[in-house]
Parts: structure tokens; C-alpha cells; sequence
């Protein structure tokens, strides 16, 4: 409708006093899609502040899906800062624990201890990461992760 139409029309509403519903959990339900998408596009921009402020304070993450600490990881991550790499560590097994079948936290944990040689921890996170998402398109690459790490754990 047209814009006077539209005032129009919410005039008269007021005048019959009607009031809207007001649910803050139906609120964070019909939006929390969109949250974690503005979340990835601001990571694949690396814009990791816009994450970080969204994010680190604790009343503010807790109106997001429990995705939302995989994505707090990966801001720690992409910082880079001294202690950012324990933060987001500690980030990604927030995720694990609040939504164990989350398949990116393990995958980020898996690379964490490769990272590290940390070879059978690694191994391990990358199988529940490939439980978690059987069929991943990086499959072939984690299997062959998966295979190295474990011809490392059988080597002197």
C-alpha cells in the first residue's frame, strides 16, 4: 500500500487500541537464521570485531543459537591475538557441549591439534566430525587426514 495508506491504516488501528503480541523467545526463534548468517558473513569478510562485540558478552550470546560460540571460535581465531587461540578452543567445546551433534566445532577442534601434533586427538575430533556430517564435502580430505594421522600414530 501506499505510504498514507499505510498511516493511515496504523491510525486507526490505534484507535481501536489493538496491541501487537509481544514474545521475546518467539522473537529470537524468527530471527536466530539470520543471526548466524550476518555471523558467517561478517567471518567470510573477516570482520571478526563485528563477531567478537556481537558475541563476548555473555547476556548478548545467550539470545543466539548455541552455534553461536562455533562462531565466536572462529572470531578468536581469525584475530589472532596472544590467548586467542586457548579462547577459542575453549569456544568450540562450548559449541560441542550445547549442541553435540554441531559438525564444525570438531572439525575446528581436528585442525586445532593438528595444529598442535596433537595426532590422535586430532584424529579423534575429525571421526566425530565425519559422524557428525557424513557426508561433508570435504570427506575425501578429512578421510585422508584421517589415514596420515593414523599411519603417525603407528610410526616409532
Amino acid at each position: 500500500p501506499a505510504l498514507v495508506d499505510r498511516i493511515n491504516h496504523f491510525k486507526e488501528l490505534g484507535k481501536n487500541n489493538q496491541k501487537g503480541e509481544i514474545s521475546k523467545e518467539r522473537f529470537h526463534k524468527a530471527t536466530a537464521l539470520l543471526k548466524l548468517d550476518v555471523l558467517k558473513l561478517d567471518l567470510s569478510m573477516y570482520r571478526y570485531k563485528n563477531v567478537l562485540t556481537a558475541l563476548e558478552n555473555a547476556k548478548r550470546i545467550s539470545s543466539y543459537p548455541p552455534e553461536a560460540w562455533f562462531y565466536l571460535g572462529e572470531a578468536y581465531r581469525q584475530r589472532g591475538s596472544q590467548g586467542d587461540n586457548e579462547l577459542a578452543v575453549k569456544a568450540y567445546r562450548e559449541a560441542i557441549t550445547k549442541l553435540p551433534e554441531f559438525a564444525p566445532a570438531y572439525r575446528a577442534l581436528a585442525v586445532h591439534h593438528l595444529k598442535k601434533m596433537q595426532y590422535q586427538d586430532s584424529e579423534n575430533y575429525f571421526a566425530k566430525y565425519l559422524n557428525c556430517e557424513p557426508n561433508a564435502q570435504d570427506r575425501a580430505y578429512v578421510l585422508k587426514y584421517i589415514n596420515e594421522l593414523n599411519n603417525k600414530a603407528d610410526s616409532p
